[in-house]
């Protein structure tokens, strides 16, 4: 079985790899910051579809050939409206990366392969009543196009949480964000942590109604279960970032009781974790954190 699953595994990477599309690259913009480099990547993508929150496996070309090359996931940005683009915001953190940064700002721009779309959103998700994003950095990337989706299934409750250290992540994010985000930026903590920026009576105002410095998670989902309304019982709370983010909402929302949570952390996974040996339950078991007498079952899943 295993000598089976392995060999399937083997026929569906090389039929992943075979049928990658070559894209060209409409544009790409390196942005320094004393946090980071970021790379905002446009491709040309005529006739390729995906879900919102669908992430995709891109390479560059190798000496080797396409079946050898090294391909990296990426959140999928949708481009502009009518157009044939997918976008995708990248932050400059491995030897990749590096080198994909290093060639889009000399000008000459490698030739790029796009896999996908790969991935099981969380939405549309019916039985929520709202849904609440926890993000870290460029973990913004998948709430890109599912707040969209969240607004077009009439949730409308949809606060966000989200810590980074790039102003101009912001500045690029929010012509995607202002129009979904909820009005009352109260309900919202978008935090920017930019060490280089000081306080000051001077200071520009932030987008979509950021701040600077920082606010523990967990006394934001408190104050957020607090606010929400009486009907608001059934919850989907999406995280995106860093592991430490994902502990401390995973630890805060463990002693909100008065709301059942459905929680999705985001992963790439090209196939769902396997069972552990000798046993028959799956590594992730479905859970659910909150008051059991409201709904049903709900689960913890990974991105699939």
């Amino acid at each position: 079985v295993n000598g089976l699953a392995l060999a399937l595994f083997v026929v569906q990477k090389v039929v992943a790899k075979i049928t990658a599309r070559s894209k060209t690259i409409r544009s790409a913009d390196v942005v320094e910051e004393d946090c980071g480099w970021h790379v905002f990547l446009c491709l040309d993508a005529p006739g390729f579809s995906f879900a919102p929150g669908q992430w995709g496996l891109i390479s560059h070309s190798s000496i080797l050939g396409r079946l050898f090359t090294a391909a990296h996931p990426f959140t999928i940005v949708p481009g502009p409206s009518g157009s044939e683009q997918v976008r995708f915001f990248i932050k400059v953190s491995g030897k990749f990366t590096a080198s994909l940064a290093t060639a889009c700002k000399s000008g000459e721009y490698p030739s790029i392969s796009l896999e996908g779309p790969y991935g099981n959103p969380p939405l549309p998700a019916p039985w929520a009543s709202a849904v609440v994003f926890v993000i870290g950095g460029v973990g913004i990337t998948p709430a890109l196009s599912l707040l969209p989706e969240a607004r077009k299934a009439s949730i409308n409750l949809t606060p966000i949480y989200w810590a980074l250290r790039s102003k101009r992540l912001l500045e690029r994010c929010e012509p995607l964000l202002g129009n979904y985000i909820n009005a009352d930026s109260s309900e919202n903590c978008i935090r920017l942590n930019d060490r280089s920026m000081r306080s000051g009576p001077d200071r520009e105002p932030l987008p979509l109604g950021a701040k600077h410095g920082k606010e523990k998670v967990g006394e934001w989902l408190r104050a957020t279960a607090d606010n929400l309304p009486a009907g608001a019982q059934s919850v989907l709370l999406f995280i995106c970032g860093p592991a430490s983010l994902a502990s401390d909402a995973k630890r805060a929302i463990s002693g909100i009781s008065k709301v059942a949570w459905h929680l999705h952390i985001e992963q790439f996974l090209f196939l769902p974790n396997p069972p552990k040996i000798g046993s028959s339950t799956p590594k992730v078991e479905p859970t659910l954190v909150g008051n059991p007498s409201k709904i049903g079952r709900a689960s913890c899943r990974e991105r699939v």
